[in-house]
């Protein structure tokens, strides 16, 4: 594609020791069929050979620039990053993952055909560490279905490492903010309120799966990702409902850093929810813990299965028809897997007394043939109609 008068594109990548994957990573962005590219790649205080990597990419690709800090994780790297980004629209870029060849010329044309949007991603596939694909096309829900008064919330998805968004916008809502893990969708539940975001139908581009990731390690990082992501989408909440909304610095996330237990992120990061906000909170906090545990390598434990009782189990009746159905389900398949598991005091932990009955309904489901399944859930909720 000629460039010629088209608008520049900063692609913003940030590099913690990944020298294993860096170069094929870079080397998808410099072979783009769009070649007008500011990309600037912030090494995060790499102790690998990722600082000699990058300074050779650089040297032999006048669009790279490079800048090298000390380690304080990837939302500061972000924000030192953008420094150097001053153009009309903005590309993120992980330095494990792949872009396909036409992935920015297929977003700038997007954005520059379609005004009323603000953002656009794609599907994708997600491979291994080795490159070999573990999955076919991947596209997530459509972003206007995003919903903070769901448990757990439905949280806007765009994959981060395929992102473009338009830099007015992104400066407009005040670009990303210091809260862990859940940078992406904070930004997200923002962004969609000044206009779309757009899912572009065609694979333009691979994630890669890291096993040791932070969204994969220990049950820890599963407590940490379910706090944020759901304490992101009660500042959605507020927003939405005209409510002054949380401070997000780095005295809230120096203070989490210590948090071990569901209890401990309650109180070292929760401490600024109004009184009518925290049993809420604490009910989206289990209730995604619950989701996480059901497809991560870790598994709950039974200070969380108490926390997750007290918090969720006793208080479906608080929560709309469809959605309870939803999380019972849930229930009766982490308490069918705990027993499986022989981790019986975590599923008695989780169910309570009741626990006979949630293992009766959740084998029940499991031996009785899907269409009599779907016969009888489509009774129950027109029945509640």
């Amino acid at each position: 594609m000629s460039d010629s008068g088209s608008p520049t594109v900063d692609v913003l990548i940030t590099v913690f020791n990944g020298e294993k994957t860096l170069s094929k990573s870079i080397d998808s962005i410099l072979n783009q069929t769009y070649s007008n590219l500011n990309i600037v790649i912030v090494d995060d205080g790499s102790t690998d050979k990722s600082r000699e990597l990058l300074k050779d990419i650089s040297a032999k690709d006048h669009r790279v620039q490079v800048v090298e800090k000390a380690h304080s994780g990837i939302v500061d790297s972000l924000n030192t990053g953008l420094e150097f980004c001053k153009n009309q629209f903005l590309a993120r870029f992980d330095s494990d993952d792949i872009s396909f060849p036409t992935r920015i010329e297929r977003q700038v044309s997007f954005l520059q055909n379609n005004p009323e949007y603000v953002a656009v991603s794609s599907a994708f596939v997600t491979i291994d560490q080795a490159g070999n694909p573990i999955s076919g096309k991947n596209k997530h829900p459509d972003v206007s279905l995003a919903d903070p008064e769901w448990v757990p919330a439905k949280e806007p998805f765009l994959m981060q490492t395929l992102l473009m968004v338009r830099r007015s916008a992104f400066d407009s809502v005040g670009g990303y903010r210091f809260c862990e893990v859940s940078e992406d969708s904070d930004l997200y539940w923002r962004l969609s309120q000044l206009g779309g975001m757009h899912i572009i139908d065609d694979v333009l581009g691979q994630y890669t799966y890291n096993p040791d990731g932070v969204s994969s390690k220990s049950i820890v990082n599963g407590r940490r990702m379910s706090f944020w992501s759901q304490f992101v989408a009660t500042s959605a909440r507020r927003r939405r409902n005209n409510v002054q909304d949380m401070v997000f610095d780095k005295k809230r996330l120096d203070s989490i850093g210590p948090a071990k237990s569901m209890q401990d992120f309650m109180d070292f990061g929760a401490y600024d929810l109004m009184p009518n906000e925290i049993q809420f909170f604490k009910t989206t906090f289990s209730a995604k813990l619950l989701q996480l545990t059901s497809y991560r390598p870790y598994e709950l434990e039974v200070e969380d299965c108490e926390f997750i009782n007290l918090n969720l189990v006793k208080r479906l009746n608080d929560i709309s028809y469809v959605n309870r159905w939803i999380l019972k389900r849930d229930i009766e398949k982490a308490a069918l897997r705990l027993f499986s598991k022989f981790r019986l005091r975590e599923m008695i932990a989780l169910c309570g007394i009741s626990f006979p009955f949630v293992l009766m309904s959740a084998f029940a489901k499991k031996v009785l043939p899907t269409s009599f399944k779907n016969k009888l859930k489509a009774l129950f909720i027109h029945y509640k109609k």
